[in-house]
């Protein structure tokens, strides 16, 4: 076969493995009609509401802000359900949503004004085809990088984990906030010097929630703290890290400014927003029903969910895997484990190679550190709301898990290229370069 026709054929295979989360989303949608997502029905159905309220009674009527109990839609979902002090500690009293920004809630009315308000499983469409090219993106960065093994390792593992085969159809925060983080991901590991897009996607997600500061903030210091660790030998470009961090933190409050705007706009004070935001946020971090002995209490019972589980092993695999993120029904602390063990295993039983066995697992210990590090700033922050959530918390260890999968990836990848290449030597098989 000719060498160019060859390697566009593996390129279009790669996209298309790159897209097989997404395909998945539009199989599982297809007959799904109103039905709401499980990844976070309460908030979509609240979302699906104050879209409602937009078309009825005009986008600026409350400044732009949502009410989420406009409408009969979903009365056994989202807000319409809570009561006590959660539901004091988070909306007016006529049902206006204050806290979170509405970025979900504009980007569903623009689906709904291109692809019709009904049914809801049609608008999913937006967010499963954002997925989709950002999955590619993301996919295709680690290739350039790391080369075509690389990425068909890193790419073929992400496929295992649930948040590639369902976070895309979801119409809230977290139909996006993944895509989001594997373009920036992407952008981080290239061998470019850019910087304004780490300011728009800092803006975007910060347009989307408040949650993901720590991860849109870490991430590209923890990569650039990963890359001489992932491939020894590499000079580290601490500078443009932290001025990568900074600009993608100044777009994260450069959206809450906005935000913050139309809350002092809707109360129409300037102290009555900073209250209802001082309130928000003393809830989030503290609230007495989802702390558990005190603040460090509950951030080490959160560390302990996130990383390791009262179910390490998933053996009710529906309910585990969408409360903690698993590898191979693994949590991600006996995943890093059982791979350290391996390490250790190796540099015992090989003593020539020993050595080198040794230095893979200290590499590994310190990739677990930087994963771990980078991934828990909201647990650590804001202890009660991570605890309250954990459905959707456990989704901010996927920074974590992309640094550990590509790390392995490309140690996989040398030996692998070394045996593609002797094969090739007796077959027409592909190359490792144009796999």
């Amino acid at each position: 076969m000719n060498g160019t026709l060859a390697r566009r054929l593996w390129l279009a295979a790669f996209i298309l493995l790159c897209c097989v989360g997404a395909l998945y989303d539009v199989w599982k949608i297809r007959d799904w009609g109103d039905k709401l997502s499980p990844v976070d029905a309460y908030s979509e159905a609240n979302a699906l509401r104050e879209v409602d309220g937009f078309r009825a009674q005009g986008f600026w009527r409350d400044a732009g802000l949502g009410n989420v109990l406009f409408g009969p839609r979903y009365p056994d979902e989202g807000f319409p359900t809570t009561t006590g002090e959660e539901l004091e500690h988070t909306l007016t009293p006529s049902g206006v949503y204050t806290h979170y920004p509405p970025g979900p809630e504009y980007l569903l009315y623009l689906a709904e004004a291109v692809l019709g308000p009904e049914p809801v499983s049609r608008l999913r469409l937006l967010p499963i085809a954002l997925g989709a090219a950002a999955t590619t993106f993301f996919g295709l960065s680690v290739r350039r990088r790391f080369g075509a093994v690389a990425g068909w390792l890193v790419m073929l593992v992400s496929l295992t984990v649930v948040p590639f085969s369902d976070a895309y159809t979801s119409i809230h925060e977290f139909g996006y906030a993944l895509a989001l983080l594997l373009v920036e991901i992407g952008v981080a590991i290239g061998r470019n010097r850019l910087r304004w897009p780490f300011l728009l996607l800092g803006f975007l997600q910060g347009w989307l929630s408040f949650d993901q500061i720590f991860l849109v903030v870490l991430t590209p210091l923890a990569v650039e703290l990963s890359l001489p660790v992932i491939t020894p030998g590499y000079d580290p470009r601490w500078r443009l890290a932290m001025e990568r961090c900074f600009v993608a933190g100044l777009g994260f409050t450069f959206a809450h400014l906005l935000h913050f705007v139309e809350v002092w706009a809707y109360f129409g004070s300037l102290s009555a927003a900073i209250a209802d935001f001082k309130d928000s946020a003393r809830w989030r971090a503290a609230n007495e029903t989802d702390m558990v002995n005190g603040w460090s209490g509950t951030v080490i019972a959160n560390l302990g969910h996130y990383f390791f589980s009262r179910q390490p092993f998933a053996l009710h695999l529906e309910y585990y895997t969408l409360h903690s993120f698993r590898f191979l029904r693994l949590t991600l602390g006996p995943a890093w484990l059982l791979v350290a063990l391996g390490f250790l295993a190796v540099a015992v039983s090989r003593i020539r190679s020993g050595l080198a066995a040794f230095n893979l697992l200290g590499r590994w210990v310190l990739m677990g550190l930087i994963g771990v590090v980078a991934s828990s700033g909201w647990y650590v922050a804001m202890p009660a709301h991570a605890h309250h959530h954990i459905n959707l918390m456990y989704r901010h260890t996927i920074l974590c898990f992309e640094l550990w999968a590509i790390f392995l990836a490309v140690q996989a990848a040398g030996p692998i290229e070394t045996w593609l290449s002797g094969w090739t030597g007796r077959t027409s098989a592909p190359t490792a370069s144009t796999a």
